[in-house]
């Protein structure tokens, strides 16, 4: 893919669908993958992107790519409605032999919702809101 765009260093993000008629490119950037993806990629292939496409930013070698064949997914859950966040416990006692790690991701007191959910930009003050917003108490 890099040498179909005459790309020799740096690091991208690069997104395929898998379609019925096979792999679809989907997007291509210069840029590290956001959210966990990078721990994705630690988890599953044993290199630390970050560090490797910080490393090569100045001109040093990445560290030594080592070879793993693991696989690692992510999963966000989100409420059916809107909600305030009282506490978030991760029960890592009750983690099977797949699990790895799990984290909460919204502290406390922050609002959290599905996003998912259609949103309505208001004209006059540019701000967005959800159209199915359930008050929080």
């Amino acid at each position: 893919m890099h040498k179909g765009i005459g790309l020799t260093e740096g690091a991208t993000h690069t997104e395929f669908k898998l379609t019925s008629r096979g792999p679809r490119l989907v997007e291509i950037n210069a840029r590290i993958g956001g959210d966990f993806i990078p721990r994705l990629g630690m988890l599953a292939g044993g290199s630390d992107p970050i560090l490797a496409a910080a490393r090569i930013a100045v001109g040093q070698t990445p560290p030594p790519r080592v070879v793993l064949r693991r696989t690692a997914a992510i999963r966000f859950l989100y409420p059916a409605a809107d909600c305030e966040v009282v506490d978030t416990v991760v029960h890592d006692d009750r983690f099977g032999p797949t699990i790895r790690e799990a984290l909460g991701a919204v502290a406390a007191g922050r609002i959290s919702g599905c996003p998912h959910t259609p949103t309505r930009r208001d004209p006059d003050t540019g701000t967005s809101s959800r159209s199915a917003r359930t008050p929080v108490r």
